[in-house]
């Protein structure tokens, strides 16, 4: 009787560590559905609704580790799937541009920490063309949305061309860890240890293949941009530019402490019209100097389409030219229009024709006695 008993009770001990080790085994399972279900419940909002909200939604799933490879590659996919724009028609005589651009951008809207990197390779891939064209043009002088590329790097032949926009997307969360004989270095040294060398712990990717068509045509017959050159226009477009001063500015190449005092920076505002400039400056003695980034390609000139708001910063020109003396000095900043640098961005159908002039004054002031930075 005993001994029956003893089998007894070892039986519902054995049941109930097979029990609570089935359990332990299927929390997780039903943690993973349960997480499932609830990323796609919200890619099916994002799907029925496209909207900011709906994508930040899915970004903080993605920032939280949630999703599975593949529901991460699906809302890659989703979110950061751009709008291709092409022009109807473009002249044989130049390389062809399409432009990129995104809604709304993961790593810009602060659900990713620090440790969270978004890398993305982009690519024109025509039919015929040995090698795909990995060549960008900046869309403007700080900002990359929307992107520019090249589609290859020669003009192509007249007639239709065929192909891809390929976009490979990279998401990766990285942890900090030591190895075990570094840990115990330190801690036999009495140390703390801050941080480690960085380990990818969790990745999503994507690829997407956008089709685009490419028609080449002689030079008279493509697609032109409009050159608007109405008085009015120019006005409500010199109306949206503004100047930012700013003293004190240290001249850093400089073995003396010179500082620069005048306007550093023309910032412009919800421009009217779409505008492409090439600036320079023009000094008091009729010298015109082109802005210093303007030696690498596409850096120096801007472009901005109707509504866009960015900024110029003038200094750089003055590092070209910083005269002997210190004293107050007189120049002006021009803004030519570049038809080239307009022409590259399919979307602008028209732009400002117009040139504009900002006078500027500057004073320079010389301590002998510090040094410069």
């Amino acid at each position: 009787m005993e001994h029956r008993d003893i089998r007894t009770t070892t039986a519902w001990l054995l049941m109930g560590v097979g029990l609570l080790a089935g359990t332990a085994a299927l929390i997780p399972l039903v943690e993973r559905e349960m997480h499932r279900r609830q990323v796609e419940a919200a890619i099916a909002r994002f799907e029925a609704d496209p909207s900011q909200s709906t994508a930040e939604e899915l970004t903080l799933l993605l920032a939280n580790r949630v999703p599975t490879s593949g529901q991460g590659e699906r809302i890659l996919r989703l979110v950061l799937n751009p709008t291709v724009t092409t022009r109807s028609a473009y002249p044989a005589d130049r390389v062809p541009t399409v432009s990129i651009e995104w809604q709304s951008l993961p790593h810009r809207n602060g659900a990713f920490q620090p440790d969270w990197y978004l890398t993305w390779e982009f690519s024109v891939r025509l039919e015929g063309q040995e090698a795909p064209s990995e060549n960008t043009v900046r869309a403007d002088i700080l900002g990359y949305n929307p992107l520019l590329l090249r589609c290859g790097t020669q003009p192509l032949a007249i007639g239709a061309h065929h192909g891809h926009v390929c976009i490979d997307y990279a998401l990766a969360y990285y942890e900090w860890y030591a190895p075990v004989w570094t840990r115990l270095k330190y801690l036999l040294r009495g140390h703390r240890l801050n941080g480690g060398m960085p380990r990818e712990a969790k990745s999503y990717k994507a690829r997407l293949e956008i089709p685009v068509e490419l028609v080449v045509v002689e030079a008279a017959d493509a697609e032109q941009v409009a050159l608007v050159s109405d008085p009015k226009v120019g006005e409500a477009v010199r109306q949206s530019f503004a100047y930012l001063r700013q003293d004190d500015y240290p001249f850093a190449s400089s073995p003396r402490r010179i500082t620069y005092n005048g306007v550093t920076v023309l910032k412009w505002t919800n421009v009217p019209i779409a505008v492409a400039f090439e600036p320079v400056l023009r000094l008091s003695d009729g010298r015109e100097l082109l802005h210093p980034s303007r030696r690498v390609t596409d850096v120096g000139r801007f472009r901005t389409r109707a509504g866009g708001s960015l900024h110029l910063y003038c200094t750089p020109f003055l590092t070209e030219s910083m005269p002997a003396a210190p004293g107050q000095y007189e120049a002006t900043i021009v803004l030519r229009p570049d038809l080239n640098l307009a022409y590259d961005d399919p979307a602008i159908k028209a732009m400002w024709n117009g040139t504009l002039e900002f006078p500027i004054s500057f004073s320079l002031t010389v301590d002998a006695n510090k040094p410069g930075r």
